[in-house]
């Protein structure tokens, strides 16, 4: 395979389509995107499908912010297709152990210009009436928040892409990636190697193996995500938004028909040797029926339908890594999204393409890049919670 290109980004998922599209639309150079399968064929097409605006510092809100704009009008923006977008809102739940950093949070996208409110416990199932009101202290609403399709916003930013001049080569593994001393010039396939003025890795929990071999340690680990799709029983209510109960780990959201989507998260994270050994725990049934009886009792009864497992690749911080890697010239990464990929893409889309052509961007993603300090940056909930 004889290609040379300016920028060749690794991975067709959500967040390497949206980047793929802001450079091949702004004329700077020659856009490559290519990916061992083709667009959201990985783990953007296992994605619990919620976008939502709250985060605790204000890099990570301004993305969020942006990326939901961008969804609720995704035709009017990218010029073809559309996201799915169905705005359910979304409900954030916690005891008194998180009421501070739930109300930081809120105050901090209020001064941003997220519409979002602190709810106290009282009045939490005025947004989602079947959630268990008990022993919570207060919550978030986001009402403009909701749910969009993941593989709908990759198939569509790819073909925009391709449509603004972007060569795509699917089908195509990416082995390693190609260095002269300290630089990166390209990628290695099965088919041959592709040269690159600048290699965008973008493949999600992928990266640390093509990273492999090059003395490159970005600190990402693999998280093994678990969703369930369950059926509600007949005489049980449906769920009418996307809501979060953080003190049993349980995240909701509607689903047409009788059908919601679970996740329950375990206590502690598994760790998948590499994304092709995501499998789901045999205590998934439990784990799920556990935390619907603590959040959402009235679905404690709901049929288990289907399970899927998919992959989160995380970081130490549990934010994501963008930006070129110190000393390496020829490499940017965008990858260690810790599972809020879909949130940002857009966002990440606009302003990593700004940063490759040169340009500033309108958010400044400066605290992300992997030379900021200081980074750890501030994380309210979680494993990877710090103040």
């Amino acid at each position: 395979m004889d290609v040379d290109a300016d920028f060749v980004i690794v991975g067709a998922g959500i967040v390497g389509a949206s980047i793929a599209w802001q450079l091949a639309r702004h004329e700077v150079g020659d856009v490559l995107l290519i990916d061992a399968s083709g667009p959201a064929a990985g783990m953007s097409g296992r994605s619990f499908r919620q976008v939502r605006t709250h985060y605790s510092n204000e890099v990570t809100t301004r993305l969020a912010q942006r990326g939901l704009e961008i969804f609720r009008d995704w035709g009017e923006h990218v010029g073809v297709g559309d996201a799915g977008f169905e705005p359910v809102g979304y409900l954030l739940a916690v005891a008194a152990d998180q009421a501070e950093g739930c109300a930081a949070n809120v105050a901090l996208g209020q001064r941003l210009g997220v519409r979002t409110e602190l709810v106290p416990a009282e009045r939490l199932r005025e947004f989602e009436p079947l959630l268990a009101a008990d022993g919570l202290a207060c919550g978030a609403w986001e009402p403009d928040s909701g749910l969009v399709d993941p593989v709908k916003v990759a198939l569509s930013a790819t073909v925009a892409a391709q449509m603004a001049g972007a060569t795509t080569v699917f089908g195509r593994p990416v082995r390693a990636l190609r260095t002269t001393g300290d630089r990166v010039t390209g990628v290695v396939t099965d088919a041959g190697e592709i040269g690159a003025g600048t290699v965008v890795l973008a493949a999600g929990p992928w990266v640390p193996r093509l990273l492999a071999g090059t003395g490159i340690d970005t600190g990402i680990r693999l998280h093994t995500l678990e969703l369930a799709t369950v059926r509600r029983p007949p005489d049980a209510a449906g769920l009418t938004t996307a809501v979060t109960h953080a003190p049993s780990g349980l995240v909701a959201r509607c689903d047409r028909g009788p059908f919601a989507v679970i996740a329950a998260y375990p206590a502690e994270p598994v760790e998948p040797a590499s994304p092709a050994d995501a499998r789901v725990a045999d205590d998934i049934e439990a784990r799920v029926r556990r935390a619907l009886r603590a959040g959402l009792p009235a679905l404690a009864g709901a049929g288990l339908v289907e399970t899927i497992a998919g992959v989160y690749d995380v970081t130490p911080d549990w934010h994501p890594l963008l930006g070129p890697w110190p000393g390496v010239d020829g490499l940017y990464l965008a990858a260690g999204f810790s599972g809020h990929g879909l949130k940002l893409a857009p966002a990440v889309g606009e302003a990593v393409a700004d940063e490759l052509a040169g340009r500033a961007p309108a958010i400044d993603i400066g605290p992300l890049h992997p030379s900021a300090t200081p980074r750890p940056l501030r994380f309210a909930y979680g494993p990877g919670a710090r103040a």
